[in-house]
């Protein structure tokens, strides 16, 4: 039987939209050049609007909604069906999953390692995930006090199977040590997620299965290209230009600067430099 929404739950909708309430899907690229870390973060209201999009989507491109989607498709059975889009329906792929963003009201924020930079290590993807567990913890807390409300869960953190599974004890006691102690640094302190009402284990499963991971894994890619083209200067700015410029649009900002927060960056090296460029050349 279908159940009807009723009315009278406008009022609850409402309330619960203003709610800190928030769901965070991450993935991670590692290339030849580079490793980012990093995906979006999303008011649970939104999460329906998120799944709904993606699947209208795929269909506007001749997919089912079952069939998964990558910035770049494996060569997995699974990604057949989009690796055999035309290159033009590939391409209105790419803008219209990134087009999503805007209308779920995302924030993102990625961190990135140059492989070939002074100070890569190969614990690059450990920290490339405590930076961004610490800018959830910064971002959950200032909308938590902006709206001076107790929600639980406050936040999900949903992401992509580790690319090491050796390791995922490890991955996960990082998720651990974050919820239960938080960041202590020279001035300041970030406080455990436990504080912010966080859910007390991180949610692991596969972007073949997951709409929400899907997109992150665009919003990488979308941020990987931005970080090649800092880099290498390879194409012309026009063409990059509308691959990188709605996630840009979402990167997380504090007092107008993104580097440090919706973009972390080794202080060593030139990415900071070159990422800055690059932002400024492309008009962002």
């Amino acid at each position: 039987m279908w159940l009807k929404k009723d009315p009278s739950l406008k009022q609850i909708e409402e309330a619960v939209s203003a709610m800190p309430t928030y769901v965070y899907f991450a993935d991670e690229q590692d290339t030849r050049d580079s490793m980012l870390f990093g995906g979006v973060l999303v008011h649970r209201q939104k999460l329906a609007d998120l799944d709904d999009g993606i699947a209208k989507i795929k269909e506007s491109v001749g997919l089912a909604e079952r069939n998964p989607i990558k910035w770049s498709p494996s060569d997995s059975d699974a990604y057949a069906a989009q690796r055999n889009l035309s290159h033009e329906n590939r391409r209105d792929l790419r803008e219209r999953v990134l087009s999503l963003l805007e209308k779920i009201e995302a924030t993102s924020f990625f961190s990135l390692v140059w492989k070939f930079d002074k100070g890569f290590t190969a614990d690059a993807y450990k920290w490339a995930f405590q930076n961004v567990l610490q800018r959830l913890i910064i971002t959950v807390e200032r909308k938590a006090k902006a709206t001076k409300v107790i929600w639980y869960p406050g936040l999900d953190v949903v992401v992509d199977w580790f690319p090491q599974p050796s390791r995922r004890r490890e991955f996960l006691s990082i998720y651990d040590d974050a919820y239960h102690d938080g960041y202590m640094f020279d001035k300041n302190r970030l406080p455990p997620l436990k504080e912010l009402n966080a859910c007390p284990c991180l949610l692991v499963t596969s972007c073949q299965f997951s709409p929400g991971l899907q997109l992150a894994d665009f919003t990488v890619g979308s941020i990987g290209r931005l970080f090649r083209w800092a880099y290498k200067r390879d194409g012309d700015p026009v063409s990059v230009i509308p691959l990188v410029r709605p996630t840009v649009e979402t990167l997380l900002r504090i007092n107008n600067e993104v580097i440090g927060y919706g973009l972390v960056l080794p202080t060593t090296g030139a990415a900071r430099r070159k990422v800055n460029e690059a932002l400024a050349a492309l008009g962002f």
